[in-house]
């Protein structure tokens, strides 16, 4: 993998030992620049200040929709932000699941129990691949 170091990664977990696990695999796979957020008003200002260039998130949290963070980033903060590279680390893998989190704008999915070769793969292919993003009405 390339040099990440300088990378900007939001983490946002309402479990802590989740947030622990994978920001430690985090560090061992070259990011050290993390910032963590446990609920959605912490992450919506963490993304305003802290401007990540990466988010990992869950989806399902006690407090909200982790999906619900997503299409706010894509359709209500400005541009950059709402172009911020997502990945979603879920236990959910059905396939109602993963249609609903490409529909709401994730770029890449893990499902646990998170590994970290897959972490690495994934991390490589946000880091390093172009996107294009299409808006049209409520689809981003």
């Amino acid at each position: 993998m390339a040099d990440y170091s300088t990378a900007r990664i939001l983490l946002v977990d309402d479990s802590l030992p989740m947030r622990t696990i994978t920001s430690m695999i985090l560090r061992g796979l070259g990011f050290p620049n993390q910032r963590f957020a446990e609920d959605e008003d912490t992450a919506f200002q963490l993304i305003r200040e802290y401007t990540p260039d990466l988010i990992i998130t869950d989806i399902n949290r006690p407090s909200a929709d982790g999906l619900q963070l997503i299409r706010t980033v894509r359709n209500d903060f400005p541009s950059p932000l709402n172009t911020t590279q997502i990945l979603i680390i879920t236990a959910y893998a059905t396939e109602a699941h993963v249609r609903a989190c490409l529909a709401s704008g994730v770029d890449q999915m893990l499902i646990k129990p998170l590994a970290p070769a897959s972490l690495a793969l994934r991390l490589n292919v946000l880091m390093t691949e172009d996107r294009q993003f299409v808006r049209e009405g409520g689809y981003f």
